[in-house]
């Protein structure tokens, strides 16, 4: 979450630590603060959970335990908990998993039936409501070689350097349907 400006001219300070760790997969935050006046104010927070892997048989590696030694270690080690809860919930209710709720079905209806021309009886003939644009006509595509400096250890691509480009490519969309630069929250 961004909570001030960033500014080119003014320093930046970065700071970070682990702050929960399950079995195979453990979180970590960090917080990135600029020079605002003579001190330092907090610009963004970031989460990352990141999964150990096993350089053999490519499953899960255990990852050494965390041991909270103080009262806000172990707050955070209870929030790392409370978000580890919450991922598992999210993840229970993926489309992979579980069909649309009987509100969303309504929705993705309505928004179906919007674009039928009702001066017609075929599903083929569509019109496009207002304030609208077809999806096919705001996708960009993109094509990565990836190289060995872009591999990991286990000789695949970086997951950090697949989400680079995925937000390069997202932003580009973006700035190219909007027709102006997009504001990233």
């Amino acid at each position: 979450m961004c909570k001030k400006s960033l500014s080119p001219e003014q320093d930046i300070k970065f700071s970070g630590h682990v702050s929960w760790v399950g079995k195979t997969s453990m979180e970590v935050k960090m917080q990135m603060f600029q020079l605002h006046g003579d001190e330092f104010c907090p610009v963004l927070d970031a989460t990352f959970v990141m999964v150990a892997r096993d350089s053999e048989n490519k499953g899960p590696a255990f990852v050494n335990p965390l041991i909270p030694e103080s009262p806000e270690e172990e707050e955070l080690f209870r929030q790392g908990e409370l978000n580890k809860g919450r991922r598992i919930a999210f993840s229970s209710t993926s489309l992979l998993k579980m069909a649309p709720s009987a509100e969303e079905r309504t929705t993705i209806h309505e928004m179906f039936l919007s674009t039928l021309d009702p001066k017609t009886i075929s599903f083929r003939s569509r019109v496009l409501p207002s304030n609208a644009v077809w999806m096919e006509n705001s996708k960009l595509k993109s094509l990565e070689i990836c190289h060995p400096q872009e591999r990991n250890i286990f000789n695949r691509i970086f997951g950090g350097f697949l989400m680079r480009k995925a937000y390069e490519l997202a932003w580009a969309t973006a700035c190219s349907f909007g027709g102006s630069r997009p504001f990233v929250v």
